[in-house]
């Protein structure tokens, strides 16, 4: 894609369409891999960021990130249409990620440091649970079978991960600045950036 300023991008499962947001205007766009077929999904004033294609493709889930209200998580059809709020909250939302089945979203949620935890939303009821054992934790990634979900301390000096069987979290790894933790799509490691010396490396 030679030339797309872009930031945050996502696969769909059939590695036939992506969904990106653009620089600088931050608008929510998709396309087949090789840049046609665009369409533009979101429009001002929303500030779209991260988004998440459905297991089975039929919906995007995305960030709004204004600077003038509470970061918001909405629902998108590929082929347009209004935005859908998942919840009406007024605290800060972030980090969606789907479930294997595509029946729920996780996500993060914190009105200040102290109040951060993460949460589950049933998208048939629109019931939000929360998730043991999660007070101080952010960015939530479920592995590709659903039974893990890794998550950063918010001081960013530790990645977790939580057990869905066992309902327990341990320690993976330690370091400064950690962030943008992601799963291999074998769901055999969890890669992320570490800040070094004001550097961002791989690991």
């Amino acid at each position: 894609l030679p030339g797309l300023s872009a930031g945050p991008v996502d696969f769909s499962r059939d590695r036939k369409w992506i969904t990106y947001v653009s620089y600088p205007d931050m608008t929510l766009w998709r396309s087949r891999i090789d840049g046609s077929d665009k369409m533009q999904l979101t429009f001002p004033p929303v500030r779209a960021y991260e988004p998440r294609w459905s297991p089975d493709g039929s919906q995007i889930v995305f960030m709004d990130v204004r600077f003038d209200s509470s970061w918001k998580i909405y629902l998108l059809s590929p082929s347009g249409g209004s935005p859908e709020v998942l919840t009406q909250s007024n605290t800060n939302e972030a980090d969606a990620t789907w479930t294997p089945d595509g029946k729920s979203i996780v996500f993060g949620k914190t009105d200040n440091i102290s109040n951060a935890a993460i949460y589950r939303l049933d998208l048939k009821t629109r019931r939000v649970s929360s998730i043991p054992g999660t007070d101080g934790l952010f960015s939530p990634r479920i592995s590709p079978d659903g039974r893990y979900i890794s998550a950063l301390t918010f001081g960013q000096t530790k990645l977790m991960l939580f057990d869905t069987n066992t309902k327990h979290w341990s320690s993976l790894a330690k370091g400064d600045g950690v962030g943008y933790n992601e799963w291999s799509h074998d769901g055999k490691y969890v890669y992320m950036r570490e800040n070094r010396d004001g550097a961002g490396e791989l690991v």
